[in-house]
């Protein structure tokens, strides 16, 4: 809903921290876990967070496809290597296995479309 949209973000500390004890406590019981939702379309950083505890599998709009698939190659690269997602530059993202200029340009953008979604939001 329009009207409910500025009370709520998906991407609170409270939301993702169910989302967090949910993936440890399946994985504990050896349960694969996948996720359904707009989140991990519209945000990167909800993406990113997913990887980074272990989701299996992410449910995404067609039109996200490709650019989070890539974004999941990247912050997989970054999980090895000691990284942070959010602070690489084309350079860097082009030496990562499997990632070209094209995917690394769409990383990018998705990144900074959200910084720009985000600073709205808080100008609101």
């Amino acid at each position: 809903s329009d009207i409910l949209l500025p009370l709520f973000d998906e991407r609170s500390p409270a939301v993702k921290n169910s989302i967090k004890r949910l993936l440890e406590v399946a994985k504990e019981k050896g349960r694969p876990v996948s996720i359904c939702g707009q989140a991990p379309s519209d945000y990167p950083s909800m993406a990113a967070f997913l990887v980074q505890n272990g989701i299996r599998s992410i449910s995404l709009n067609p039109d996200t496809v490709i650019g989070t698939r890539a974004l999941v190659k990247v912050v997989e690269w970054c999980l090895e290597n000691g990284k942070e997602y959010d602070k690489l530059l084309l350079a860097d993202m082009v030496q990562i296995p499997g990632i070209n200029e094209g995917l690394a340009m769409t990383v990018l953008s998705m990144i900074e479309k959200e910084k720009r979604v985000n600073q709205q939001r808080h100008s609101i």
